[in-house]
């Protein structure tokens, strides 16, 4: 079979994470041990209420469209990756990329060295629901 694909390293930690959360509402460091489950409810909740802030400012939609949006917001999108067209290892970049992911990599059709990872549930190229030309 295939190899597993290459291990990704955390992020680093960052310093000002708690004042990032208590800055949208959400819980503190302490809240967050005491209760794993309420707590991520809550920055869950918080940030979901600064989204719909922020893009109801921009006024990109009425509010009766705004639940479609809403919904489509939330749909998985695909692993997307672009291999630098000029670079002199695009071809290897694109062959190692095909080497890990195999029939997994699709081409955005769209976008020329950009590919994407096939959804879950999602059938060979043409059949799923949003294509092979994503």
């Amino acid at each position: 079979g295939a190899p597993p694909p290459p291990a990704v390293a955390a992020p680093p930690a960052r310093r000002l994470e708690g004042r990032s959360r208590m800055a949208l509402g959400g819980a503190t460091e302490p809240q967050r041990r005491e209760a794993p489950e309420a707590a991520a409810a809550a920055e869950a909740a918080a940030c979901r209420d600064a989204f719909r802030a922020y893009y109801s400012q921009q006024r990109l939609w009425s509010a009766e469209e705004w639940p479609a949006v809403e919904r489509a917001f939330a749909q998985p999108l695909p692993l997307t990756v672009r291999a630098v067209l000029s670079a002199a290892t695009h071809p290897d970049a694109t062959a190692a990329l095909r080497a890990i992911y195999g029939d997994e990599l699709l081409e955005v059709g769209w976008l020329p060295g950009a590919y994407r990872l096939r959804l879950a549930g999602e059938g060979l190229a043409g059949e799923g629901p949003s294509g092979g030309g994503w």
